[in-house]
């Protein structure tokens, strides 16, 4: 029996992660619609306020900062909540309702308060997709990694043998070791976390200096494709742990 070469594993090996590359694509165009959707409605919040306070698409500093003061009715500040709904990981939904049901919120609602909330909650949509993709794309990149990786070994040593589908609490264990230092869903929550406080920044400094509401959608498509090219790195950083621990197994 012709025994396979050190060159040989190595260049399977790299295969095989160029393949679970590839496949990772698809879940990252997916994620990547969540962060233009989410960007698109603040879009939209930005214009409408524009479009309803503006005199030619501008806004003075003292007129913005007026318009940002005034409070919202009951009414708009429930439909904001609403959009909660959409969430559909229930400790995230737990988490942002027992945040806008806080004291801060049961008088007074500004317009600036509001528009952060929105925000807030845009940005926690795209973790709960983010999250919810890239289990499940990770969970068939480990049973994957391993099928491959035990086909792989069968061929380089000439000798066929039955083996077992990876046990469902293998694939666990996989998933919730935070081998990094932070689970992946905690990496999600910060980076989602820090894209929310960059984009409220700019809309309130873009309200406050005037500079209009083209430059501010302009700066938001920057800070989003931060967000989105974050998120690209996170996904690429854990198939490649996922699929190392899959074939060690």
């Amino acid at each position: 029996m012709k025994r396979r070469s050190n060159a040989y594993w190595e260049r399977r090996a790299l295969e095989r992660m160029v393949e679970y590359q590839r496949q990772s694509e698809a879940v990252i165009r997916q994620i990547w619609g969540s962060y233009n959707k989410a960007q698109n409605d603040i879009e939209n919040m930005i214009l409408r306020i524009f479009n309803r306070f503006a005199k030619d698409g501008e806004l003075t500093p003292d007129e913005a900062k007026r318009i940002l003061n005034e409070p919202i009715s009951r009414k708009e500040w429930l439909k904001i909540k609403e959009q909660i709904k959409t969430i559909k990981d229930p400790k995230i939904r737990r988490r942002l309702l027992n945040r806008l049901n806080a004291p801060a919120y049961r008088a007074r609602i500004t317009r600036l308060q509001a528009l952060r909330e929105q925000i807030y909650i845009q940005s926690k949509i795209i973790a709960d997709v983010e999250t919810r993709l890239a289990t499940t794309g990770f969970q068939n990149i480990i049973t994957e990694a391993y099928t491959m990786t035990m086909f792989d070994i069968q061929k380089g040593l000439g000798v066929g043998f039955a083996f077992a589908a990876m046990p469902t609490k293998t694939v666990e264990t996989i998933l919730k070791r935070p081998w990094s230092g932070h689970h992946f869903s905690t990496r999600i929550w910060g980076n989602t976390d820090e894209l929310a406080r960059q984009v409220s920044r700019i809309v309130t400094a873009g309200f406050m200096s005037g500079i209009g509401s083209r430059k501010m959608v302009q700066e938001l498509q920057e800070r989003f494709n931060v967000g989105k090219h974050a998120a690209n790195r996170l996904i690429r950083t854990e198939v490649t742990y996922m699929a190392n621990a899959a074939e060690m197994e």
